[in-house]
């Protein structure tokens, strides 16, 4: 049972809410039904200042389906670190309750809380199928995610893997001039992405990172050369903006950092490609390289870090047939023809 630890629900909220209400009331709804989430079911929401009018929407939605929602702020850290019945609480919180958290952008105490419950990049503690961390994804993007249909996005997600089980021989090119060959494992399904991490030493060829990386939309394309799967070279085609100086900074983190650890491919059709780099790797019409630790889905690169570069509009071919052409499903794009 959740402790009697809550926050009343402010029926005066006065402060504006800059989001699209139905939008955000249907991902909240969309959140709830992927944590199972019924009538007289009990839903702590933990959330911080900048997350604040989220969690109140998402309280209120709990409601609608006849919960009950308990809310607790993240609280104030001194001198960077948590008062010890705070991490106590969550650690056993995560495992056997209903847990929403939200955290804000900027990170700023999250860091106590990623101890406690692992991070997706890296490795997951033990966490409960009826918990949700949205991992600091701004609140538009989020909102953005969560709102797209789940059940045409599960359609979509296994017709791709339907195409994408046929071989692990996997070319990648764009209209800018990346063409990548790597062979591939097993395909993973995660929220808003399949993934692969690719054999060792199998990624040869150009990546041009030209949708997203880290905050957004690079200020020109970036030219990965992939060597035996590993970097063997980057050059900014154009500006050489912050997210390229950054790139620069954590291929060289540790030894395993610029190994190619992963090709990824969206699914989401509401994502915005553009975006900061959650989202926009969730976006349908793009595929996304990942560099650095893989060990959380199935490869053998231990690294300190994991960033990813979004690809816009890919042709994706598996042992040479062409399965996604300039970023659109073949076989969906026959799917949504015959209906």
């Amino acid at each position: 049972m959740i402790n009697d630890i809550s926050y009343q629900l402010d029926q005066t909220h006065e402060r504006k809410i800059i989001m699209d209400m139905e939008k955000t009331k249907l991902s909240c709804r969309n959140i709830l039904s992927k944590m199972k989430c019924s009538e007289n079911d009990e839903v702590l929401v933990i959330f911080d200042e900048e997350k604040q009018d989220l969690a109140q929407i998402l309280a209120q939605q709990v409601i609608v389906i006849g919960g009950e929602p308990y809310m607790l702020k993240v609280p104030t850290p001194t001198k960077g670190k948590f008062a010890s019945w705070f991490p106590e609480f969550l650690s056993k919180m995560v495992k056997t309750e209903f847990t929403v958290i939200l955290l804000s952008h900027s990170m700023h105490r999250a860091k106590g809380i990623i101890n406690v419950i692992g991070r997706p990049d890296q490795e997951l503690g033990e966490l409960s199928s009826r918990f949700f961390c949205d991992w600091a994804i701004p609140t538009d993007s989020l909102v953005r995610v969560e709102s797209a249909d789940p059940v045409e996005v599960e359609s979509y997600r296994n017709a791709l893997l339907k195409e994408l089980g046929i071989g692990n021989a996997i070319r990648v090119t764009t209209y800018l001039g990346t063409n990548v060959n790597l062979k591939a494992r097993s395909w993973i399904a995660r929220d808003g992405e399949v993934l692969t991490s690719p054999v060792e030493n199998s990624a040869n060829g150009v990546a041009i990172l030209d949708s997203s990386l880290y905050w957004g939309k690079p200020e020109s394309p970036i030219k990965v050369i992939i060597e035996n799967g590993k970097i063997g070279g980057v050059h900014c085609l154009g500006v050489e903006g912050g997210q390229y100086q950054v790139f620069l900074t954590d291929i060289k983190r540790d030894e395993g950092a610029s190994v190619l650890a992963e090709l990824g491919i969206g699914l989401n059709p509401n994502a915005d490609p553009y975006g900061c780099v959650m989202e926009s790797e969730q976006a349908r019409r793009t595929c996304h390289f990942g560099f650095g630790n893989n060990v959380q889905f199935g490869g053998y690169n231990r690294s300190s870090v994991h960033y990813d570069g979004v690809v816009w509009s890919p042709t994706i071919y598996v042992d040479k047939r062409i399965v996604i052409a300039e970023g659109n499903l073949i076989s969906w794009k026959k799917h949504e023809q015959q209906v």
